[in-house]
């Protein structure tokens, strides 16, 4: 914001810019109105040797939201240039209500479809009978979302809009095999067809393998594709707004001192607007998915079992980072999107004359487009052993369940070379090691249980650099890290559970019983803590009634 020659609050013979808090606009007022409904008719019986089920489903969701809090910028505009408004003074009711007007957003989405399912024996095989079970399906999507007009036109002040309207059908039919070859042997052949109104068809097979070693052993495998079709959103009828925080190359080449005419933010980082476009060329999603294991029985009380499952998906739907798209502003051919600058002048940089630079201005806003990727390689281990025995009168039960993921390779594009992001922070933040241990005990109508669980951390450092740690070595940020790592979180559980009610089970959940706080994410620019694997919630409580009418 300029304030120009001759504004009251301008005490300087030229144009000044200005940051300003406009504290006196008062509450932030929002209402939010969501209502949810959902309908579901089934039938099932058998007929002609058949056990069949057949239903249909609509639901549908609506949400008003209407707001205030966000400034009105052509009411900003016009009270700078009448001296409406003054900065730092008293104001009228009349003046902070035009800077400050409601807003109303809508959005609705249903879906309704028609299912038929049956299954039934086929004839006799070594190992029993073989069965089928088949299907179809019918199914409408819709999604429709309007933010206000003055909104969606970027009038007010810091917030983003999401317009979506599209609908489609998609029909699917699918078939499942299960054929007991031999005694020890049994086989599952799957096969799935779906076709999208909005871009093509989909067919894809799945084959497992079981076989029974020995009476204590089995071995099994399995084979799968699958695909994900475009979303609505990234395909259709839709404008996406949102912020990212980025620095500024060409203001702040050297990452940390200005060019003239620049400041402080275009190193530290500016807060932008980003707008997502549509693609409708999009292909879907597809992937492979492979997985080996074995169960361990020793005994009716123990068990062990472990899978090694790897998973390969190509033509990933994303969109590069708007901090990606700036700095390949300048790169012949990028397709990553594109960048749009301050076209004021008094914003732009200097020469040592004091010479403006045309086109350096503030980044404003980023453009971006959802394109098919490159390939996600996914491969990892998941390993379940439990143990039961009895114990006073009860039944002692421990569960260990874990997953270690091995490797998660990304292709940022088509061609390009892999990155590994288990265990560090590079595009996704991923921790090699998750899992829990259980220790339960139940006898007569009352059960207990202890939990462990445990989220490993993972490295801050980008593997495509060849660096101890992406933070510098005066970092404050990794002085308060203590390491350059995201520190692994283990948090105990402990609940009880009671059924000497009939029909009632009465329960309590004690979660993080220690106390202890989500680990901080220097990536987290916002929360400090990773969302997807942390909380913030520290020690809580649950209980619950339920009550069951069968």
């Amino acid at each position: 914001m300029t304030l120009p020659v001759g504004h009251p609050d301008n005490p300087y013979t030229f144009p000044v810019g200005l940051r300003y808090r406009f504290a006196d606009l008062g509450t932030t007022y929002t209402k939010t109105v969501n209502d949810a409904s959902r309908v579901l008719v089934a039938l099932t019986g058998t007929w002609g040797g058949w056990d069949f089920e057949t239903a249909y489903l609509f639901s549908q969701t609506k949400r008003t939201e209407t707001a205030n809090g966000r400034l009105y910028y052509p009411a900003l505009v016009a009270a700078v240039n009448n001296r409406s408004y003054r900065f730092g003074g008293v104001n009228s009711a009349a003046v902070i209500s035009a800077l400050n007007p409601y807003r109303t957003g809508t959005g609705k989405t249903e879906i309704s479809s028609v299912d038929l399912k049956g299954s039934r024996e086929l004839f006799s095989l070594p190992g029993g009978m073989a069965a089928l079970a088949a299907g179809v399906e019918f199914r409408r999507e819709s999604f429709d979302i309007v933010s206000d007009p003055e909104q969606v036109a970027g009038n007010f002040v810091g917030i983003a809009s999401t317009t979506v309207g599209a609908s489609r059908t998609v029909n699917s039919l699918f078939a499942e095999l299960s054929a007991p070859i031999l005694k020890n042997v049994e086989t599952q052949l799957a096969v799935r067809h779906d076709r999208y109104s909005d871009y093509e068809s989909s067919t894809t097979p799945k084959f497992g393998l079981k076989w029974k070693a020995l009476d204590t052993l089995a071995v099994r495998a399995n084979y799968g594709e699958a695909f994900r079709a475009p979303s609505l959103t990234q395909t259709s009828n839709s404008r996406v707004q949102s912020f990212s925080t980025v620095t500024d190359p060409v203001r702040c080449p050297n990452g940390s001192t200005p060019l003239p005419g620049g400041d402080a933010t275009d190193c530290t980082g500016r807060t932008v607007a980003s707008i997502f476009l549509p693609t409708t060329s999009l292909e879907p999603e597809r992937s492979k998915s492979f997985s080996y294991g074995f169960i361990f029985s020793p005994s009716d009380r123990t068990s062990l079992q472990a899978d090694l499952w790897e998973i390969r998906r190509r033509n990933q739907i994303d969109r590069f980072s708007a901090q990606q798209v700036i700095n390949n502003e300048f790169t012949p051919g990028y397709i990553g999107g594109q960048v749009q600058r301050n076209t004021n002048p008094a914003s732009f940089l200097t020469t040592a004359a004091g010479v403006p630079i045309p086109g350096t201005g503030p980044v404003e806003t980023t453009v971006r487009r959802f394109l098919n990727l490159g390939e996600t390689r996914v491969k990892g281990v998941d390993l379940d052993v439990r143990h039961r025995f009895s114990l006073g009168g009860g039944r002692v039960t421990l569960n260990a369940l874990a997953t270690w993921m091995i490797r998660y390779d990304y292709q940022l594009t088509k061609g390009g070379a892999f990155v590994n992001g288990a265990g560090n922070f590079y595009l996704f933040e991923t921790p090699k090691l998750r899992g829990t241990a259980t220790a339960s005990y139940a006898k007569g109508d009352w059960s207990s249980f202890v939990r462990y669980n445990y989220t490993g951390g993972w490295d801050y450092n980008d593997p495509t650099v060849e660096s101890d740690c992406y933070l510098g070595s005066t970092s404050l940020t990794l002085a308060y890290l203590g390491r350059c790592q995201v520190r692994s979180w283990t948090t105990i559980d402990v609940g009880t559970s009671y059924t000497g009610f009939k029909r009632f089970t009465l329960a309590a959940v004690v979660r993080n019983v220690e106390n202890r706080r989500a680990p901080y994410d220097p990536n987290q620019t916002t929360l400090g803590f990773n969302p997807s694997y942390h909380n913030p919630l520290g020690a809580n409580a649950n209980v619950s009634v339920t009550y069951s009418f069968k």
